[in-house]
């Protein structure tokens, strides 16, 4: 029975995964498939140590993965005023009179990929205060 039930969830997960990608990833983030993922390690470390330390191998390059992180956070956005509204909200937080700024000192061009790295210029890098620079915004994790 347990060799049947070891079979079973990769192929559940890798159906799960191809048909709900995005609240799969989303899940896997939270406590419940970080448990989830523990508990697949025991299980099939219980069953046999090679295959759990294959299995710990394989979270934690899931976990550690950049591939699966690009494709979600890359998604052409649905709804263009969601990205517009962190945009806003931005510029709000880190914008005085058309001038970057971060905890009270001016930020150059130059570096403000370097102090925020959710900023990602569609064209050359620009003031993300002025109305003219293209940019978006990355959500972190």
């Amino acid at each position: 029975m347990q060799k049947e039930i070891a079979q079973f969830i990769p192929i559940l997960l890798i159906f799960l995964f191809l048909s709900f990608f995005q609240c799969m990833k989303q899940f896997s983030y939270t406590s419940f498939g970080k448990l989830f993922a523990v508990l697949c390690i025991l299980f099939y470390s219980y069953l046999d140590i090679y295959l759990g330390v294959f299995v710990c191998l394989s979270v934690i390059y899931y976990y550690q993965d950049d591939l699966t992180t690009n494709l979600l956070n890359n998604q052409e956005d649905e709804s263009p005023k969601q990205s517009n509204k962190y945009i806003d909200d931005f510029k709000n937080t880190h914008c005085n009179e058309n001038t970057l700024t971060f905890k009270g000192m001016e930020v150059k061009s130059e570096m403000s990929e370097h102090v925020f790295p959710q900023i990602h210029y569609l064209n050359e890098r620009c003031n993300p205060c002025t109305s003219n620079c293209k940019f978006s915004i990355r959500e972190s994790k």
